[in-house]
């Protein structure tokens, strides 16, 4: 493994043991957001878990970049031509990048009057981050300790992060409608959500 891999990993372990009392905390609430759009309400309604929660998600990005990397979750052929190093730092380029986008296109589609539920849906994706992460990270450390081929791991994760994100298009979709009509809404995942995520996709397949 690169040098750079190990770097990532031991700053995930770090953060990971640091932040395991907030997680812990935290998980109770963050898992309500799976039976209710509610949820939403109650984190962001405290200056403490927000903040916490963002933490959290903040926390996992090293962890995002080698799950990434190592699985080959974003892998257009052009990274061959790198070294793992040169890869590593190109997949990182390419996540922060996606997520400046995400915030470039909220910030551009924000209405002139926000209403609460739309701050709500606009934090949402951080909550599933994390919801991702509970799911991903588990699975994956089972399936490699019982030696499944990076192609299995690498499909499982796949399918993972599909059923996390269709319930963060399904709940942040119930909240931006309460304050929107139904053809808004869609409009507005359309943009905030399925842009940015077909375009990382794109550059994933045809490159």
């Amino acid at each position: 493994m690169s040098v750079t891999f190990h770097i990532l990993a031991i700053v995930a372990t770090i953060l990971a043991l640091i932040l395991t009392g907030t997680y812990v905390r935290m998980l109770p609430e963050l898992m309500r957001h799976i039976v209710t759009p509610r949820a939403a309400s109650t984190i962001e309604g405290s200056v403490r878990m927000s903040r916490d929660r963002n933490f959290l998600a903040l926390s996992l990005l090293p962890a995002t970049v080698l799950l990434c990397w190592r699985y080959r979750l974003w892998n257009p052929d052009f990274l061959e031509n790198f070294s793992a190093d040169g890869a590593i730092g190109l997949t990182s380029a390419a996540i922060v990048v996606y997520l400046l986008l995400r915030e470039f296109l909220e910030l551009v589609l924000r209405p002139r009057r926000s209403s609460d539920s739309w701050t709500y849906a606009s934090r949402l994706p951080y909550t599933f981050l994390v919801l991702a992460a509970t799911l991903i990270l588990p699975s994956t450390g089972l399936l490699a300790v019982f030696g499944a081929p990076d192609k299995l791991i690498s499909l499982i994760i796949k399918i993972e992060l599909i059923i996390v994100y269709l319930l963060l298009l399904l709940r942040r979709g119930q909240i931006i409608s309460q304050s929107c009509a139904s053809l808004t809404t869609f409009l507005y995942l359309c943009g905030l959500e399925l842009l940015p995520t077909a375009i990382l996709v794109a550059t994933s397949m045809i490159f």
